[in-house]
């Protein structure tokens, strides 16, 4: 359950955004050159990352995940400019993090570096490693503060976040989506309307009569047929189906509705004319009722655990860094406050 957790956890959270990848633009026969304006741009725990050191975080990312974006410096460019203060971020986030890892004298074993190693760089470690102009000993270096970062992030993230995302929770925001949820609840019926004097509604049960007589699904033809049974003065309509949502239905209507059984017509209801007042009795003819059954609760549980633990990820995460901050009196330590919004270290040459 907690490696399970973990790599959701990493997944969502503790890349801050590296890990999606932009909609790149189209791959073209290019001679585009990027130029980078290499310059160090914060020191913390005793060590400055510039630019390249940025750059290199990002090779790295993109050689694992997507290594068909390094054969186009259009398509690095692209990736660089819009995630260079992203990996900044997580590049300072993570110092401090195993600023506060020294306190816990976390003991990382070779054989577990080994296992990492192996696991993340396949079997030619060493063909692998050169092409990402690594060395090995910068890989396990790299690897054991992954290690630490990513123990230390389960205690102080994600262990808390596991105590508020429980299964209660998951059930209770359930209920609350159903809530909110338009799911479709229709009628579809005819309504037949009786108009002339007709105070104790004698003639609507006439015409009831004759709706019954015109069989299950009448043509208009028809039921002119037996108007003749009715006085000169009154008229019999019936209208072409009629879509309407339960909610938008009147109450009276919607109980008489559910209350039919299909392709019967119901008693005459006398209703009150909203063009001049008078009574006008109506029937109505239920055809049938749409209504969309909700999700199961097994169908979304794993969807909404997942946003569950983003949402309750991000509270922790910035709470975390927060307190790390303002420990290591580095409260300033964020990316967007540190250069201005139009500053851009990389650059694209050539057409």
């Amino acid at each position: 359950m907690k490696n399970r957790f973990i790599l959701l956890a990493s997944s969502l959270l503790l890349t801050n955004g590296v890990c999606q990848m932009p909609s790149f633009l189209s791959q073209q026969s290019e001679t585009y050159e990027i130029v980078m304006n290499n310059r160090p741009l914060v020191k913390i725990n005793g060590k400055t990352f510039s630019v390249m050191d940025v750059q290199k975080k990002m090779d790295l990312f993109l050689h694992e995940h997507h290594p068909e974006a390094l054969s186009s410096n259009l398509l690095r460019y692209q990736y660089y400019s819009g995630q260079w203060r992203q990996t900044l971020q997580e590049m300072i986030d993570n110092e401090l993090i195993k600023m506060e890892a020294v306190s816990f004298n976390i003991n990382i074993s070779d054989g577990d570096i080994r296992q990492e190693i192996d696991k993340r760089f396949g079997p030619n470690i060493i063909k692998r490693l050169d092409e990402i102009h690594l060395s090995y000993d910068d890989a396990k270096e790299l690897v054991r503060d992954e290690i630490v970062v990513r123990n230390m992030s389960w205690y102080r993230i994600w262990a808390k976040v596991l105590q508020d995302v429980t299964p209660e929770t998951v059930k209770s925001q359930y209920v609350t989506y159903l809530a909110k949820l338009p799911l479709k609840d229709e009628w579809v019926y005819k309504m037949a309307s009786v108009r002339g004097s007709d105070e104790k509604g004698e003639i609507a049960q006439k015409a009831y009569n004759i709706l019954l007589l015109a069989g299950e699904n009448p043509s208009s033809q028809e039921i002119k047929g037996f108007t003749g049974l009715l006085p000169s003065n009154t008229s019999l309509n019936v209208s072409e189906p009629i879509t309407v949502a339960s909610k938008d239905l009147a109450p009276e209507v919607l109980q008489l509705l559910e209350s039919l059984p299909p392709h019967t017509y119901s008693a005459p209801l006398p209703q009150k004319s909203r063009a001049d007042g008078s009574t006008v009795y109506r029937m109505f003819y239920a055809i049938e009722h749409k209504k969309d059954p909700s999700p199961p609760f097994e169908e979304l549980s794993s969807q909404i655990h997942d946003t569950l633990v983003q949402k309750y990820g991000d509270i922790q995460k910035d709470e975390y860094f927060t307190k790390l901050r303002k420990k290591f009196l580095n409260d300033d330590l964020v990316v967007k406050n540190l250069f201005p919004a139009n500053y851009q270290p990389f650059a694209l040459s050539g057409s």
